[in-house]
């Protein structure tokens, strides 16, 4: 009910502004919302390839609404034209805020508004669908347990079309709202940040541990981390680089603590803007985080990920044909994947789950040891290596 009176009430006011759809511009204007997490945002960037060839530049604007902290992953990306922010935080506690983001919106009298976001939510994607008063508003229909947004957030847009959520990967779910759109033949490719093409260091003398994950159940343990990171130092030399959230930094204390002889860099806490130029400088990375794996597979980095089966296909289970140099590593029993966390033989509160903790150090070795250099020549010598 409190959400069916804000929508009513944000409605309410934004009808009090009027919307000219863009008469006597030269080009049209095209809106896309994609409030999402990194790897989300970075899984879209293929599916933006073909909205921009979609909407060619002669004749549409494309402009993208995404978090603030989103800006510097979109710096220098040519298939836009412009970034819109919003602070998703302050849009649902600060009223005068909310406000001038909905008026903003109205304000660029979008002739096409798309929302691509993986959840449909009454009081974001929908009411700024509804805001943007495009006479073409598209989106996917909400999931059959989302009374509210069937109800009253179905009526902000003229096209919906099905959620194919969470039984295929999310390039393809991309892929086929274009194709819903109007873009019958487009075929999903590998998202790559292109800035940053060519970019990989010569001598990379480290490799990239990123322990954290937003959940702790798709945490692998991270005394396997220090294992790991342990035999691949004694093998190569390579000096393990610790990178996370700020949030993290006591997991990654953990972690140090857990191996200490071993000579650690912790860059826990960097920023999103130095963020590629420290995937860029290692020989690959091992996380647990689909962010980040979603993040160094883009920039062209090696990446393995170990993966618990709770979101398997939707962000694990790449298309075969973009398999590259990424390896997803998981528990060999498999059919009880796609469970979307609501696992049948552990439901413990912030405890691993069975599929992840079924993944062993001597699993993750044996997939990345073909990425294993020799040990670097000229280097002082390894006192682990004996």
């Amino acid at each position: 009910m409190i959400k069916w009176l804000r929508l009513q009430i944000d409605q309410f006011g934004l009808k009090l502004h009027s919307n000219d759809s863009g008469k006597g511009r030269a080009r049209k204007r095209v809106g896309i919302l994609r409030l999402d997490g990194m790897g989300d945002l970075i899984l879209f960037l293929d599916a933006l390839k073909g909205y921009r060839s979609f909407y060619p530049r002669e004749k549409f604007e494309i402009y993208l609404i995404v978090e603030e902290w989103a800006l510097p992953i979109l710096k220098g990306i040519g298939d836009l034209d412009f970034v819109i922010p919003l602070d998703t935080r302050k849009f649902r506690k600060n009223p005068f805020y909310r406000w001038m983001k909905l008026r903003e919106i109205r304000e660029f009298e979008f002739d096409i508004f798309i929302n691509g976001c993986i959840f449909r939510e009454l009081l974001y994607g929908d009411i700024l669908t509804y805001a943007s008063a495009s006479i073409l508003r598209y989106g996917f229909l909400p999931q059959p347990d989302q009374k509210e947004e069937r109800i009253y957030g179905n009526k902000c847009y003229t096209h919906l079309f099905p959620d194919p959520k969470w039984s295929v990967h999310e390039l393809e779910r991309n892929a086929r709202l274009l194709r819903e759109i109007g873009y019958r033949d487009f075929v999903v490719g590998m998202p790559t940040i292109k800035r940053y093409a060519g970019d990989l260091k010569e001598n990379r003398t480290s490799f990239i541990v990123v322990p954290g994950a937003r959940f702790k159940v798709r945490r692998w343990p991270i005394d396997r981390f220090a294992e790991i990171a342990n035999r691949i130092y004694r093998r190569t030399g390579l000096i393990p680089t610790i990178t996370g959230s700020a949030s993290e930094q006591v997991l990654s204390e953990e972690l140090i603590n857990r191996a200490p002889e071993l000579p650690w860099n912790n860059q826990t806490g960097s920023s999103i803007e130095s963020l590629p130029e420290l995937l860029l400088s290692a020989q690959f990375i091992l996380t647990n985080d689909t962010g980040i794996m979603h993040y160094g597979m883009a920039l062209g980095v090696r990446t393995a990920a170990m993966v618990y089966g709770g979101l398997f296909t939707s962000y694990s289970k790449y298309p075969v044909h973009l398999q590259k140099e990424i390896l997803v590593i998981h528990d060999l029993k498999t059919d009880c994947f796609d469970c979307l966390g609501h696992c049948i033989y552990s439901n413990e509160k912030d405890k691993i789950k069975p599929c992840l903790d079924h993944v062993t150090v001597d699993q993750v070795f044996q997939a990345i040891e073909k990425w294993l250099p020799e040990k670097y020549s000229g280097e002082p010598s390894n006192p682990l290596a004996s």
